[in-house]
């Protein structure tokens, strides 16, 4: 796995667009793990939640995202 914040996000929209989402989400969730600070992150795991129909989720964590000045 990647481990740039930047170059972890974009694999993760690339799986996204593959559909492998356990794969993206994991990717999302260990670099939150590593980097609970990093926004981006946050945002990635959101438009994840988005499309699998969890809002709840996705809207907590657009407010950890903006929390953290993203």
């Amino acid at each position: 796995y990647p481990t740039s914040i930047e170059v972890r996000v974009n694999y993760a929209m690339s799986l996204l667009g593959q559909k492998k989402y356990d794969d993206g989400l994991n990717v999302l969730n260990q670099g939150i793990k590593m980097n609970p600070s990093a926004g981006r992150l946050y945002l990635g795991r959101a438009a994840y939640y988005k499309l699998m129909g969890n809002a709840a989720a996705a809207q907590a964590d657009e407010i950890k995202a903006a929390q953290l000045g993203n």
